[in-house]
Formats: C-alpha cells, sequence, structure tokens
C-alpha cells in the first residue's frame, strides 16, 4: 500500500507534470524557437530572392534575354 501511495500519489503526478513542463521550457522551447526562427529565415530567404528574380527577369526580359525584340 505504501509503494502504491508513492507511485500513483497525486503530488508525485504533479510533481511529474511540474517537471516535464520545467524540462519542455529549458529544452524543448529554446530548441523549438530555434528551428523556427531558421525556417523562418530560409523562407524569407527563399521568397525573397523569387521575388528578386522574377522581378529581375521581368525588368530584362527585352534586353538581356533577347536583344533583337525592342522592349518598353
Amino acid at each position: 500500500m505504501v509503494l502504491y501511495w508513492r507511485v500513483f500519489s497525486p503530488l508525485n503526478f504533479v510533481y511529474f507534470i511540474y517537471m516535464y513542463r520545467l524540462s519542455y521550457f529549458l529544452i524543448g522551447q529554446p530548441a523549438m524557437d530555434a528551428v523556427a526562427r531558421l525556417a523562418e529565415r530560409k523562407m524569407n530567404g527563399l521568397v525573397l530572392n523569387f521575388c528578386f528574380l522574377f522581378l529581375s527577369k521581368r525588368r530584362t526580359f527585352s534586353s538581356a534575354w533577347f536583344p533583337t525584340m525592342q522592349g518598353p
């Protein structure tokens, strides 16, 4: 009965939840923040590169790609 109370006590359960949350906030949260920051930076870089590529290709379409065509 004492072993049962030690394993399945509500205080032990609360302590386990508290330690799980604390370990998540100490280890999981910075790791997830770093992953999200890296993914956001990479996505921003991809979007910016795509926009710059699209705009530059549209701007220099007539002159750079087809020099014989008369562009605006």
